[in-house]
């Protein structure tokens, strides 16, 4: 295969695609699990009347 064919240019693109969507979802797992994190504090503020420690993450 010549090396500007087709074939390794939808290759290139599908594998930054690849890419760009597994960062995507690594960055949305992150950020899942900081939002849970927030809402169990200030669940148990809120049902409890706890002090939140420090300000729950706002």
């Amino acid at each position: 295969m010549p090396r500007g064919s087709p074939t390794i240019t939808a290759l290139r693109v599908l594998t930054a695609l690849a890419v760009a969507l597994a960062a995507m979802c690594a960055f949305l797992a992150w950020q899942w699990k900081t939002e849970r994190d927030r809402a169990d504090c200030w669940r148990a503020y809120a049902e409890f009347q706890l002090q939140p420690e420090g300000n729950c993450g706002t």
